[in-house]
């Protein structure tokens, strides 16, 4: 029987042992039997590790691509609102400014006809000669036509029509015209040159 010396030292002890060499074939087969079984559990740790990771991997990549798809849908909801939110704001300003103009038009449509020989003072509103309504900005205004003078805003805008384009995009002569700076109904009411 082979004898095997073991030395083991610590900071203040040395211990020596002598042991049966089969006693440590033993010893050492059973050491190696627990270091390959915890290198196996290792490596199967290792491979879930590996699983795992490539499963978060995957989860990553998911979460990426669904958070890519809420910011192209968010993107595409604010750009939907903002639309809606400009085509809102157009069509209230036109329609302000068609109340403002229907406004004025009502306003004006109850003026009285203008005299030469009354005397207006700011905020008096009066029909004029020329089919549209002024607004008297001056104090004991007589005599000034309106169209002209610098005591006088005219509040409407007539435009000429007398003439009018119909359905295939011919020039027509208005059925009811009102107003042109170059033309005027004569005594026939027909359309003639100022």
């Amino acid at each position: 029987m082979a004898e095997v010396t073991v030395t083991a030292t610590s900071p203040t002890t040395t211990v020596i042992a002598e042991v049966d060499a089969a006693t440590v074939s033993g010893v050492l087969a059973s050491t190696l039997v627990t270091v390959a079984a915890d290198a196996a559990a290792a490596a199967a740790s290792a491979t879930a590790a590996a699983v795992s990771e490539t499963n978060a991997a995957a989860s990553a990549a998911s979460a990426a691509a669904d958070l890519a798809t809420m910011d192209n849908t968010l993107t595409t909801a604010i750009s939907t609102a903002t639309a809606a939110a400009a085509n809102s704001a157009l069509g209230a300003a036109s329609s302000a400014v068609s109340a403002a103009a229907s406004a004025s038009t009502a306003f004006a449509a109850s003026a009285a006809a203008y005299s030469a020989t009354t005397t207006y003072n700011y905020p008096t509103v009066v029909a004029y000669t020329d089919g549209n309504s002024y607004r008297c900005v001056g104090t004991s205004v007589v005599g000034e036509n309106p169209d002209d003078s610098s005591n006088w805003v005219r509040i409407t805008s007539n435009t000429n029509d007398f003439f009018v384009y119909d359905d295939d995009g011919d020039l027509m002569p208005s059925n009811n015209p009102t107003y042109s700076k170059t033309w005027e109904l004569d005594t026939n009411l027909d359309i003639m040159p100022q």
